[in-house]
């Protein structure tokens, strides 16, 4: 209607009349009209527009090729895609059409079917790109469906920047879940999701990148294995103290698992040297592992850097928070070490009378510890990291855990040949108990596991307590 109305504005009723009553029906009577005009040199005194109008209505191409070829400017693909579907007669599907207007292109009768971005690009790559329009026309192409889909999904067939690929991730989706094109490739697939992913992480929705990994589509076992693994590695990095709605997410719509959150929660502590919420996350998953791990970061630190009485501290305050304490102690050393060594200390500290008093207790200790030596002497396992998590993040070295061992050992026969002094009424503080320098390194020996200075009538400091073997009057 629109275009009837411009003719008969410009005084060309005849064309107003033929527009408004011209079908697919008519194109054949149009095209006899013109064709005498043609053989007759007619054309010549017709308007160039009004002949390129008669022309495309009864389904000749010419004049438009002519013109694109003679250098036209304004020739938009789009259009001319239309118009080929306009003035085609046998065209059965977009696809089949695709593949004529390709041919046109190659012929240099028509534009090429680059995005808009790239018209005025003067590159010869630019002219390899192809308008995502055009691709998603041509994906019922069989003779072209080979590596169609990658050209669907490309960045540049809608971007300028070719590392962008959220568009492509979704249209890919859409177009794998209606069988609309042949599936990508392992390879390519990976590409986009990958892409994708790093983009989400970047714009801070990481808890949306998890769900790209583990929706992503893949079909194999082993791409699946990757994808979760990758998913897993995401909440890892990203997990922190107040990440409930992130969470919520993960676990009630896409369905993660708790343990994902608290071993990630878990290292998270790990990188912030906080050993006993290390220890609390790790005990949600396996209280066996949690014990282990906690002893092989603490111990070096027990032996080597005099933070017994702050650890026993701690793991006494912790009783109460740390879920499954029983369980996470029960078939560990340190704790019952450190807890066998302040029992010492205080029986050490009582009268001649209280000490005699407590000689069955005494006793029992010394059974204790000797099945304590016992497990100690039974641990095989390869090394402690003295206070670096295993991350690295700390310089200290790896300590053997051999050494360790016979640390702990000679801590332990120490403590049983005092034990065995108590239990017969002797004391290190005795007053004709040998020479002064003894008996402060006696002292040292016991300090150094269990008391602070509050609890103790010499300064830590005085005797060498904070470091067993490397203090003033400590073992050397």
């Amino acid at each position: 209607a629109a275009m009837s109305n411009l003719a008969i504005e410009h005084g060309y009723a005849r064309l107003a009349s033929m527009v408004s009553c011209c079908g697919e029906e008519c194109r054949s009577d149009i095209r006899m009209q013109i064709e005498p005009l043609h053989e007759n040199g007619a054309t010549n005194v017709i308007p160039a527009n009004i002949l390129r109008v008669y022309s495309l209505l009864g389904g000749d191409e010419g004049v438009e090729e002519n013109l694109y070829k003679s250098g036209a400017t304004s020739f938009d693909w789009r259009r001319r895609f239309a118009l080929k579907l306009l003035c085609s007669d046998d065209v059965a599907a977009l696809s089949s059409l695709s593949e004529m207007y390709e041919s046109d292109c190659e012929r240099g009768v028509a534009p090429l079917p680059i995005p808009r971005y790239a018209i005025h690009s003067s590159g010869h790559s630019a002219k390899n790109i192809r308008c995502i329009l055009y691709t998603l026309l041509s994906l019922g192409n069989t003779q072209r469906a080979d590596g169609m889909m990658s050209h669907v999904i490309s960045p540049l067939s809608h971007t300028p920047s070719p590392h962008d690929y959220s568009y492509s991730f979704h249209l890919a989706s859409a177009l794998m879940s209606m069988d609309a094109s042949t599936e990508l490739s392992g390879n390519e697939m990976a590409v986009v999701v990958d892409a994708y992913v790093m983009q989400l992480i970047c714009e801070g929705y990481w808890e949306w990148a998890v769900y790209v990994c583990l929706c992503s589509g893949v079909r194999s076992k082993r791409s699946r294995q990757l994808w979760l693994s990758k998913a897993n590695d995401i909440v890892e990095r990203n997990c922190t103290r107040g990440f409930d709605r992130q969470r919520s997410f993960l676990e009630n719509e896409v369905g993660l698992p708790t343990s994902w959150f608290d071993k990630a929660l878990a290292m998270h502590c790990a990188y912030n040297k906080d050993h006993f919420g290390y220890a609390n996350c790790m005990a949600q998953i396996s209280p066996e592992i949690s014990m282990e791990m906690f002893e092989e970061m603490m111990t070096p630190d027990v032996l080597f850097r005099g933070r017994a009485q702050e650890l026993m501290r701690r793991m006494e305050a912790l009783k109460n928070d740390v879920s499954s304490w029983q369980l996470l102690n029960k078939d560990g050393v340190l704790y019952q070490f450190l807890f066998i060594c302040k029992e010492v200390l205080d029986i050490s500290q009582l009268s001649h009378s209280a000490r005699m008093q407590h000689s069955a207790r005494a006793q029992e200790l010394v059974l204790y510890l000797r099945e304590l030596k016992t497990r100690i002497e039974g641990d095989n396992a390869p090394c402690y990291k003295g206070g670096s998590f295993g991350t690295g993040l700390d310089e200290t070295s790896s300590i053997p855990r051999s050494v360790c061992n016979a640390e702990l050992l000679s801590c332990a026969c120490l403590l049983e040949m005092r034990l065995i002094a108590l239990s017969q009424g002797a004391s290190v503080f005795m007053e004709h108990a040998g020479s002064q320098w003894r008996r402060l390194k006696v002292a040292s020996e016991l300090v150094s596991f269990s008391c602070t200075d509050a609890e103790w009538s010499y300064s830590a400091d005085a005797i060498g307590a904070f470091n067993v073997f490397q203090g003033v009057c400590g073992v050397v």
